[in-house]
């Protein structure tokens, strides 16, 4: 009913369920060599929307809003379409990824195509397989198409970092591209110069090791752009650096 559509929200994560083709978009970005990266908060929205709190809202926000689009690119099969492309998620730190990577894994295990032979309680529905679109037929295929091709913005001060490079906690034993994109410019950062000796305590408090750091602080993000465009760095005072990574096999 027309009267009801200003009662009614939807959210468009642009990669599923649009009523927009964003196929030209993929299109263009692989043809310009161009890795995109995603920005986007949840702030108001849903549950985040109390009139007394700020912490309330903001904690979290940027995180399920990131987990949502990184949700539609994966089942919206866009990684399957377009390997060549690599998506970042800005700000949102890497701890909803580790836990979506995870259970992109557990829910394919119990209701992959093995779901039919368990009676007919879907009411008629017959095409049961929620990843069709990335044409998933074992488990290493959702690693495939997750963690070499989504990125992550991580803050400084942000322990759950470690867990990105934590092979005997993510399935499979796998690393999830941490990249160190920290708001320095922000007001709840008095001094610009303390935000770098931040983001290295978790060597010192052994969670990552030196190269671990390393990927965070560099490897990580020449990957993200070189990758999509191996031109990215030339001409740039780390252009023999950027090399090197590139050069390297993928991990």
């Amino acid at each position: 009913h027309p009267e009801a559509a200003k009662f009614v929200e939807w959210y468009d994560p642009i990669a599923i369920d649009s009523e927009h083709d964003y196929e030209p978009v993929w299109q263009k970005l692989r043809e310009l060599r161009i890795a995109p990266s995603f920005h986007n908060g949840a702030r108001s929205i849903l549950l985040r929307n109390s009139p007394s709190n700020f912490c309330y809202n903001h904690i979290g926000h940027f995180a399920s809003a990131s987990e949502a689009m990184a949700k539609a690119i994966f089942f919206g099969g866009v990684t399957r379409r377009y390997p060549e492309l690599n998506f970042a998620f800005l700000e949102g730190g890497v701890g909803w990824a580790c836990s979506l990577y995870a259970d992109l894994i557990g829910h394919w295990e119990k209701r992959n195509q093995g779901l039919d032979d368990n009676g007919n309680g879907t009411g008629g529905v017959e095409d049961l397989d929620d990843y069709f679109r990335c044409k998933i037929t074992r488990k290493e295929d959702i690693r495939d198409l997750f963690v070499p091709r989504f990125y992550f913005g991580c803050e400084a001060d942000d322990p759950i970092n470690a867990w990105a490079f934590n092979r005997k906690a993510n399935p499979m034993g796998a690393r999830l591209n941490a990249i160190f994109s920290s708001d320095i410019g922000h007001m709840d950062v008095p001094d610009m110069t303390e935000v770098l000796p931040e983001a290295y305590e978790l060597v010192e408090h052994g969670l990552l090791s030196d190269d671990d750091f390393r990927e965070f602080m560099f490897a990580n993000a020449v990957r993200f752009w070189g990758e999509v465009n191996p031109d990215f760095f030339k001409g740039t005072v780390v252009e023999k650096q950027a090399a090197e990574v590139l050069a390297r096999p993928t991990r």
